[in-house]
């Protein structure tokens, strides 16, 4: 039997409480070690915005409104895995950030965007050039 591999599709998410950005270090997966905003992946049938919400509410119990898609990256530079990651930003609504329902983040911090922690995952930078530019991010990352 001759199976496909297929790019997985994954949403990231920059939530902005006024000038500051939520971001936790990543403890698994492609991107361990990294600094990320929550996201995931985009279930079936479910609209970008809506997996957005999701994936804020499910990774730091805090809720979000004003969902914007900002950047897309194709994402090559793991391997064997191919993900589509698509960036939103977010503005936050209500609740305290913590670390509920995954074990893929350590803590969350809300950080200034002069003092941004670094590595950033590159769906994350590229979303930070397209806030920066004020131009939507489309590009490949090997």
């Amino acid at each position: 039997m001759n199976e496909k591999k297929l790019p997985q599709v994954v949403l990231g998410v920059l939530v902005f409480k006024g000038d500051k950005v939520l971001l936790g270090k990543r403890k698994k997966g492609d991107a361990a070690g990294e600094y990320a905003g929550p996201g995931g992946h985009l279930k079936f049938s479910e609209t970008l915005e809506e997996c957005a919400v999701r994936k804020v509410k499910e990774e730091t119990g805090i809720t979000v409104k004003n969902v914007q898609i900002i950047a897309l990256t194709n994402v090559l530079q793991w391997g064997n895995s191919h993900y589509i990651d698509i960036e939103a930003v977010a503005e936050w609504e209500s609740g305290d950030p913590q670390v509920t329902g995954s074990d893929m983040f350590d803590n969350w911090n809300w950080y200034e965007k002069e003092g941004l922690p670094e590595p950033l995952i590159i769906g994350d930078k590229n979303g930070f050039e397209a806030i920066s530019t004020g131009k939507f991010y489309f590009g490949t990352f090997k």
